[in-house]
């Protein structure tokens, strides 16, 4: 009893976080959530009593994934010694990687812990002949079920509380998308509901991170549905952000996480595959037009001209030209690039505002007056990463990514969609980041929440059909010596 309740209180706190993380002023409901959060995983972790008999563990991740992670941690919080403002890095650390760290743990150890929600194998081997029953044959019965009665016997009560709390949050997010379409700009007054609207592009980040997850419902029997609209919520809250940089990244997540559906379905994955590309190539038109200085701007046309224009192949490439030639981030990386040679081995300190803050002041006046967000950072993941904690912490940036590619990678094969999620959450925000960096407060918390709970599911779902299995073969050979 004690275990059921420290478990469903961490359950109940990691849905409380993938709800609150979605929308902006929600931070105090999320820090109560991390809260309880941090107490259900000590309670879970704590816990001496003897698993029940219908539960299935996976194991905390190895150490593959564990040492560069206490590697990565260990020295940004070593960089407050030698940061210019060692009180930013010190809430810095806390705010993106001690909670993001926290959150990956939570959502990994909840996702790891099935209780079958609706236990086919259960209710199969109550039914078995008594001959079977006299063997042990249940495992047997569990894996003859149909796939749908065995994909609600392996899919854990913690899969259905959470997926239904990320698509209740997504589907909010839309409705708050597309109710203030022409007032989501950053420079724009949010009155009303929009008031918890984020950041354009701190929403498309949202959106791009729960997209794998809809991925791997849409082709499981009992969550199609919710999948399949969930992953065209996620969409339609990217593309109506007008974030430019959304297009890319989602259809790099989408061709990964389809990625096994391409040896057996190929000609409807690619059909799906030139619709999403068209879509986004029509709304990066569009989003160039509406933000971009220059001739080819929207002024005094219509909507229905503006989308007309946005699917002439002409005038994309004129405006993907004109995003190449006007975008400043090209000048702004050079700029950062110089500047870093200062301190090139340890950085000027952990904490996404560090760099530019240590040099604000020798930044070139002609890049600030062009583009006033110079001052705020780099506009690159792994160039900021540089630029704060130095070539030492880049390398290990670098391999915690890697690793935690590797760790979906080596998960049993039992669900290959859980797997090519989580390299797709992966791969998808860090091309999302290359151009900026919103791995920040929220948003880093979001991204390491989803990709424990992945790879907790992942391998929770390998030990499940690998239990199973053993049970068959064992009852197997059973009936076998019966039968002899």
């Amino acid at each position: 009893m004690k275990q059921k309740f420290a478990e469903g209180l961490l359950l109940s706190a990691i849905c409380a976080v993938a709800f609150a993380v979605m929308f902006g002023h929600f931070t105090g409901v999320k820090n109560i959530a991390l809260a309880f959060a941090a107490l259900g995983l000590l309670a879970v972790a704590l816990m001496r009593e003897r698993p029940p008999a219908d539960a299935h563990y996976a194991p905390w991740p190895d150490a593959g994934l564990l040492v560069p992670l206490v590697l990565w941690m260990t020295w940004t919080a070593a960089s407050l010694a030698w940061s210019v403002f060692p009180a930013a890095s010190a809430a810095a650390w806390v705010d993106e990687v001690a909670i993001p760290t926290l959150g990956f743990f939570a959502f990994y150890r909840i996702a790891s812990i099935g209780r079958p929600a609706a236990s086919a194998a259960g209710a199969r081997s109550a039914k078995a002949r008594p001959r079977e029953r006299a063997v042990g044959a249940a495992p047997s019965n569990a894996l003859a079920a149909p796939p749908e009665e065995r994909d609600r016997a392996d899919r854990p009560r913690s899969a259905v509380a959470f997926e239904a709390s990320c698509w209740v949050a997504t589907f909010l997010l839309a409705a708050l998308s597309l109710y203030g379409v022409n007032q989501l700009a950053p420079e724009l007054p949010k009155p009303g509901v929009l008031h918890f609207y984020e950041r354009v592009g701190h929403t498309s980040t949202f959106a791009l991170i729960v997209l794998p997850l809809f991925v791997a419902m849409s082709v499981r029997p009992a969550t199609r549905l919710a999948g399949l609209s969930g992953a065209v919520l996620a969409i339609v809250i990217g593309l109506v952000s007008l974030n430019r940089f959304f297009g890319v990244s989602a259809v790099v997540t989408l061709l990964i996480g389809l990625a096994p559906a391409l040896r057996r379905r190929k000609i409807l994955t690619c059909v799906l595959l030139l619709g999403v590309l068209a879509g986004l190539a029509a709304a990066l038109t569009y989003s160039n037009s509406e933000r971009l200085p220059g001739p080819g701007n929207n002024a005094g046309q219509s909507k229905s001209q503006v989308f007309e224009h946005a699917l002439d192949a002409q005038r994309w490439r004129q405006s993907l030209q004109r995003m190449v030639r006007v975008d400043p981030r090209p000048q702004i990386w050079h700029a950062y690039a110089e500047l870093g040679m200062r301190h090139p081995w340890l950085g000027v300190g952990f904490g996404k505002p560090l760099p530019a803050y240590a040099y604000a002041e020798a930044l070139p006046p002609d890049l600030t007056s062009q583009e006033p967000h110079a001052r705020t950072h780099s506009h690159d993941l792994f160039l900021n990463t540089w630029l704060q904690v130095g070539v030492v912490g880049l390398v290990l940036e670098c391999l915690l990514f890697v690793a935690l590619i590797r760790a979906f990678l080596r998960t049993a094969p039992a669900d290959v969609w859980l797997r090519a999620a989580g390299v797709a959450l992966v791969c998808g925000v860090i091309s999302k980041n290359l151009t900026d960096d919103f791995l920040w407060q929220s948003t880093s918390l979001a991204f390491w929440g989803q990709a424990g709970w992945l790879l907790g599911r992942a391998r929770l779902s390998g030990m499940i059909r690998y239990r199973m299995a053993s049970g068959r073969s064992v009852a197997m050979r059973r009936l076998r010596r019966v039968g002899n």
